[in-house]
């Protein structure tokens, strides 16, 4: 039965691209097929390394690996970056997510959060695994961490593959070899991709999710 729903799934997402193909030139790269979720500025910003996000891994301290965990927290908006969207309409889409707490109204995730999510979960097991923590005996939790990790990888890898940012880098040692830094690259505004996805969690909350609270 799993099989039929997700060859039926495949099958009208096909026919729905084709449809689509038609216009794939007026699409922008990184946007959202449906066009449900708007356009939003670009800004040329230059990479340098961000050390509140960063761990020295030479003289780590509990209170710093606190510290950064928060500051990433602090990269996610009110919400996780979940939207409803109202299915009416055909869409090329994947099945929603439900929330038991909506009354089990369908939501989507913004892919940005997703992949910062992931990005994230990758962090947390590399400090796990430099700091020598250890599953207790019996406790299988461990490997499901792996798994999501290795899930994470092959997400963001097609995630990377797919945008092809072109930006140029260099070598600011004169070396051999890049850290990517003093490259400027063309970024969507994440501000205003924030607040946009604030917007609809707020709306969710009292529409959807507050409503029905028991």
């Amino acid at each position: 039965m799993y099989s039929l729903v997700v060859f039926l799934c495949v099958l009208g997402t096909l026919c729905l691209l084709r449809d689509f193909s038609k216009r794939e030139d007026s699409l922008s790269l990184g946007e959202e097929i449906n066009e449900l979720i708007p356009q939003f500025p670009r800004k040329a910003i230059q990479f340098w390394s961000n050390q509140s996000l960063a761990l020295d891994a030479e003289t780590p301290t509990e209170g710093r690996l606190e510290e950064i965990d928060r500051n990433w927290d602090l990269l996610m908006p009110a919400g996780g970056g979940l939207i409803h969207i109202e299915t009416d309409e055909e869409y090329v889409l994947p099945p929603g997510m439900p929330l038991k707490s909506s009354n089990e109204s369908v939501f989507w995730i913004i892919s940005v959060y997703h992949q910062l999510h992931c990005l994230n979960g990758i962090r947390s097991a590399l400090t796990q695994f430099y700091f020598g923590e250890v599953a207790s005996p019996g406790d299988h939790s461990h490997v499901e961490h792996h798994e999501h990790v290795y899930h994470c990888l092959d997400y963001l890898r097609q995630i990377i593959l797919c945008h092809g940012d072109t930006a140029l880098e260099g070598s600011l040692d004169g070396l051999y070899g890049t850290s990517g830094w003093g490259t400027t690259h063309i970024c969507k505004d994440q501000e205003a991709i924030r607040n946009f996805a604030e917007e609809k969690w707020r709306w969710a909350q009292v529409n959807l999710i507050r409503p029905n609270a028991v």
